[in-house]
């Protein structure tokens, strides 16, 4: 199997086509899911996140899209159950404004955040989540556009992280530190050898980032491409 990391992406907007084919990929539990959206560009973006989960790991694993069978274990992080696809073959999935974006690994562990651009930020929020002086760079920004997207790069970095260790925003983001040059992370001050932080624009309007755990070895390649689930 070839070491690497596969990130796709997908916008709303160009989801052209027939929904109903789109819905008959999804298992039973996500079809319910998506039914509980009371918003219609909510049930939308779902279903195509889902879809190009199921898209994408069939590129890189032996079952058609409709086959893949997900389990959620005690840390809350969707996994692939047992015997679909060859071990250390994982993945991570998120959606945030018009856009859906996954990640898949052979390489190890792998998170994936997407946020819209203009995505409101509490400015309460900003000290619960930020390293000192990942506060400074936020604030050294030259307007409020500027200062958004500079939060939004590093929570993104930090949501990524989280998925990927399987904690969620039960990791104290604030002990988890975003160096931007070049692209770096530390936990409770020791830097996170073995790790590799990618940030990447899934289009225009919105931030996101991939990051991956391969070990001692060489950091992987991280492709990213556009991937639109075809209906």
């Amino acid at each position: 199997m070839a070491r690497g990391v596969w990130v796709y992406h997908a916008r709303v907007e160009r989801a052209a086509g027939d929904d109903d084919r789109r819905l008959a990929l999804l298992s039973g539990a996500e079809r319910e899911r998506w039914a509980a959206f009371r918003r219609e560009r909510d049930r939308r973006l779902y279903l195509l996140a889902h879809c190009l989960l199921r898209v994408a790991l069939s590129r890189h694993g032996p079952l058609e899209p409709a086959e893949w069978r997900f389990t959620t274990p005690g840390t809350g992080r969707p996994e692939l159950v047992g015997g679909q696809a060859e071990p250390g073959l994982t993945f991570s999935l998120s959606h945030g404004g018009a856009v859906a974006a996954c990640a898949i690994s052979t390489a190890g562990r792998v998170g994936v955040d997407v946020e819209p651009a203009d995505r409101e930020v509490d400015p309460g929020v900003l000290d619960m989540v930020l390293a000192p002086a990942e506060r400074r760079l936020v604030d050294a920004g030259a307007d409020a556009a500027s200062r958004r997207r500079a939060f939004l790069g590093l929570w993104t970095a930090k949501e990524a992280y989280a998925k990927a260790v399987g904690e969620g925003l039960s990791l104290p983001l604030r002990e988890l530190r975003i160096t931007l040059e070049p692209p770096a992370l530390a936990l409770r001050g020791a830097p996170l050898a073995g790790w590799t932080l990618r940030w990447f624009e899934p289009g225009a309007g919105h931030v996101a980032a991939c990051v991956v755990e391969h070990g001692a070895g060489p950091a992987p390649a991280i492709t990213v491409a556009e991937l639109m689930p075809a209906a």
